[in-house]
């Protein structure tokens, strides 16, 4: 566990030499290729997230049937 740990790099840095979309944060983005989700999906977000439509975007994309839960 710790080596795996000695080679982890802080997101931040990341980040702040990456802010835009490039090809260091395609690998691993589901907008790259909706079409390649073939399974089911639970998509949270929040109003206050960063990324607040991210999962409206989501949902507008996938091609698989949506189901909401129940009001209460």
């Amino acid at each position: 566990m710790w080596r795996k740990l000695e080679n982890a790099r802080p997101t931040l840095i990341d980040w702040l030499t990456h802010q835009r979309s490039d090809e260091f944060w395609k690998h691993g983005s589901v907008c790259e290729d909706y079409g390649a989700i073939d399974c089911a999906v639970l998509a949270v977000g929040g109003w206050a997230d960063g990324f607040s439509n991210a999962v409206l975007r989501l949902l507008s994309n996938l091609k698989a049937p949506l189901h909401f839960p129940p009001e209460s």
